[in-house]
C-alpha cells in the first residue's frame, strides 16, 4: 500500500504529526506500506501566484522553484492520502491552504478518484467540525473516497491523551483503511461528488475548441460514465484484475 501524508504544521512537537505517526504505526502492523511523508517545514512550498497556467495547461510555474511537481507525482500515485492540519483561526493552517492552492486545478479533474482520503485535524478546543467540512469538501472535489475523519482536541477536552483515542480509535481507523485498501469494503461515492461529477461532465461535454481540462476528461474516458459511482466501480474492477 502506498501512503502519502502531509502534515501542515511546523511545530516541533506537533500533535497533528504525532497523530499521523500513531496511525501509520497501526497500519504498518497490519500490512506493508510504501510511505511518502512530508511536513510543512521540509516542503517550504511557494504560495500560488494566481497565474492560472495549471487550469489552462496543466503546468505550474512554481514547480521549477520548489520541486513540487515530484511531490505531486507521489501524491497522485498513492493509494491512501492523509492530509493533516492543526486548526488555526477556525480553519486549516496557512501551509495547508498553500498546499491545496497548488493542487487546486486537480479539483476540476477529480484526480484522486479511486483513492482513499483521510483528513486529520487537531485543535485546542473548537472549530474542528467547521474545518473538517472544508477539508472533506476538498477531498470530495478531488474525487477521493473519505471513510472517516480523524479529529481530536488537545485541551478542552484532552482527547489526544485519552486511552480510548490511542488504543481504540486509532487502531480501528487503521483496520478500516486496510479493509478498504484490500477491497474488502466497497468504496461509495457521496451525493456531493455525484452532483459535482454530473455538473463537470455536462460542462466538458459541450466544450468547443481546445481546452486542457475537457481534453483530460476525454482522454481519461471519464465522460462515458453516467455516474461517479460507475467510474469508481470501473477503477476498482481494474485494480482487482491487476
Amino acid at each position: 500500500m502506498k501512503i502519502f501524508s502531509y502534515c501542515a504544521s511546523r511545530h516541533k512537537g506537533s500533535y497533528t504529526q504525532q497523530t499521523i505517526e500513531f496511525l501509520l504505526e497501526e497500519i504498518n502492523k497490519r500490512t506493508d506500506i510504501e510511505l511518502y511523508k512530508y511536513k510543512a517545514n521540509n516542503l517550504n512550498l511557494n504560495a500560488c501566484v494566481g497565474c492560472t497556467l495549471c487550469f489552462y495547461g496543466g503546468v505550474c510555474r512554481n514547480d521549477q522553484y520548489d520541486g513540487f511537481n515530484k511531490i505531486k507525482q507521489q501524491l497522485f500515485s498513492s493509494d491512501v492520502i492523509i492530509l493533516a492540519s492543526p486548526v488555526y483561526a477556525c480553519s486549516v493552517s496557512g501551509d495547508m491552504k498553500i498546499f491545496i492552492d497548488r493542487i487546486s486545478s486537480h479539483l476540476h479533474l477529480m484526480s484522486l478518484r479511486g483513492k482513499i482520503g483521510i483528513p486529520v485535524l487537531t485543535a485546542s478546543n473548537n472549530s474542528l467540525i467547521e474545518t473538517n467540512e472544508y477539508l472533506r469538501k476538498i477531498f470530495n472535489y478531488l474525487g477521493a473516497f473519505v471513510p472517516f475523519t480523524i479529529m481530536c482536541t488537545v485541551d478542552y477536552p484532552k482527547q489526544f491523551y485519552s486511552k480510548e483515542f490511542r488504543e481504540v480509535k486509532i487502531p480501528s481507523y487503521a483496520e478500516e483503511i486496510v479493509s478498504y485498501s484490500n477491497y474488502e469494503k466497497k468504496r461509495l461515492s457521496n451525493r456531493a461528488q455525484e452532483l459535482y461529477f454530473t455538473h463537470m461532465k455536462k460542462q466538458y461535454s459541450t466544450v468547443v475548441g481546445e481546452n486542457y481540462e475537457a481534453e483530460y476528461w476525454k482522454r481519461e474516458e471519464m465522460l462515458k460514465f453516467d455516474t461517479y459511482q460507475e467510474l469508481i466501480d470501473n477503477i476498482m474492477e481494474g485494480k482487482n484484475n491487476d
